[in-house]
């Protein structure tokens, strides 16, 4: 079973004395394990003043508590619509919500937004490809001289006369 503990989050006067030897030459180039033995060690030949100097810088130190960062809003309307109505759609296969959710959203848009959003896509340029581009222009020319000129080609005489 878990215990209600309230966390302490201060500095201990040993976190000082680790600050102090950060940068320590004789520690330096020795690995962790050896480093945090040798540590201990000169901890526990510190003399009883000296660990009450680091207690008291210890209580004096701004205390290492860990900052709650701010929740950003809720970013869209959509998200904001379906934390409202998700309880509709709850009996539904959980695959089918959103598209439900989606629908209902649609339906509950106001005009305005629809207007524009079909205004956007008649505005909108279709792109075509470039081979029917390419027809459509060839088809262009051949009715234009057709219209022209009649016939396009003259018959050829078969030279009798």
């Amino acid at each position: 079973m878990f215990r209600a503990a309230r966390l302490l989050r201060g500095v201990s006067p040993f976190s000082v004395f680790l600050m102090d030897q950060k940068n320590n030459p004789s520690l330096q180039g020795v690995s962790i394990a050896k480093r945090g033995k040798m540590l201990s060690k000169m901890y526990k030949e510190l003399s009883q003043q000296q660990r009450r100097d680091l207690q008291k810088r210890a209580e004096v130190h701004p205390s290492l508590r860990k900052s709650k960062r701010a929740r950003p809003p809720r970013k869209t309307e959509f998200a904001e619509f379906v934390r409202q109505n998700y309880k509709v759609v709850q009996g539904l296969n959980y695959r089918k919500r959103f598209s439900a959710l989606s629908q209902l959203y649609e339906l509950h848009k106001p005009i305005e937004v629809q207007v524009t959003k079909a205004l956007k896509e008649a505005k909108a340029k279709k792109v075509t490809s470039a081979k029917t581009a390419v027809k459509k222009a060839a088809t262009k020319s051949k009715t234009a001289k057709r219209a022209k000129g009649g016939k396009s080609t003259p018959k050829k005489s078969t030279g009798k006369k």
